[in-house]
């Protein structure tokens, strides 16, 4: 039995059967592993010893009572455990410091063009990029986004970052929300056996490319 401020915070219940408990206990932990019956849940509260001052350099992670099974063997507590913690006091600050964002979906683009001035700009928030399934000289990029450019389009995604390889003209695309849609087509025929498939004009009629293209 354990008491702390008058209060009991463990006790055993069960005789210890010494080998016989370590066999059981080895059975239980290979078939089961360890987990716990009732969580010992946590919570935090400033550090304010009985008629004292607050202390503004600890806190307590109180843990409330649970029963667990570690390594096979029992354990329980009946009382709050009350744990004294430092409280976090240094810190670092840095200016203009990168993140990467090196992680996610990712395409390999070896074509990519951008302004003559400004190169390819990208905004704060994540820029929004039409996904399609032709070579970028059958993507229709006019003002408006007529008809044609829709109809090669095949989803939509959002750039998360945009990396240069060890090569000066492959870049891997970076990309999240990522959202297809269906691009519908008809048959050459009507009947059970057809052999072709109708494509928009603007399909090329040797090859389907995946092209990012930026709006």
């Amino acid at each position: 039995m354990r008491v702390e401020n008058g209060i009991i915070t463990r006790q055993v219940n069960y005789p210890i059967y010494s080998e016989l408990e370590k066999t059981l206990a080895r059975r239980t932990y290979d078939e089961s592993g360890n987990y716990a019956v009732k969580p010992f849940r946590v919570n935090l509260t400033a550090n304010t010893p009985i008629g004292q001052a607050e202390d503004a350099n600890t806190f307590i992670i109180n843990v409330e009572p649970g029963k667990a099974y570690v390594n096979g063997f029992e354990f329980e507590t009946i009382g709050t455990r009350k744990i004294s913690n430092d409280r976090a006091r240094t810190y670092k600050t840095n200016k203009d410091y990168g993140v990467s964002v090196y992680y996610g979906n990712r395409v390999q683009l070896t074509d990519v063009v951008g302004s003559s001035t400004n190169g390819i700009i990208f905004s704060d928030n994540l820029d929004e990029v039409d996904i399609h399934c032709v070579p970028v000289n059958g993507i229709d990029l006019s003002t408006g986004l007529t008809s044609k450019h829709y109809a090669t389009r095949i989803g939509t995604a959002k750039l998360r970052n945009f990396e240069r390889t060890s090569s000066a003209s492959i870049y891997y695309a970076y990309l999240t929300d990522i959202n297809f849609t269906p691009i519908i087509s008809t048959t050459g025929t009507s009947t059970s056996c057809t052999s072709t498939i109708n494509l928009n004009t603007h399909f090329s009629s040797t090859t389907l490319m995946l092209m990012l293209a930026v709006r």
